[in-house]
């Protein structure tokens, strides 16, 4: 995913001139307290440019089972 994020409670990070994007990954592993857990990335800040060519091609930077929340991957015609 790739996102103008406009204010954190902390950045994760010092953020790149701008326009910022923000970039991350996550894998949605199910529902049931059988799943896996889910998995995500860390935030980066990147300009423009990056935040396409990552959702036009994606990267390899690892990805951990997520410590806060829960992923929902919904089709975009829900709210």
């Amino acid at each position: 995913m790739a996102a103008q994020i406009t204010s954190f409670y902390l950045p994760p990070e010092a953020p790149p001139p701008e326009p910022v994007y923000w970039i991350w990954k996550v894998q949605d592993n199910g529902e049931g307290p059988d799943d896996p857990p889910d998995f995500g990335s860390a935030l980066a800040g990147v300009p423009g440019a990056r935040a396409f060519a990552f959702c036009k091609l994606g990267d390899a930077r690892a990805m951990a089972p997520s410590i806060r929340g829960n992923v929902q991957v919904r089709p975009p015609d829900l709210p």
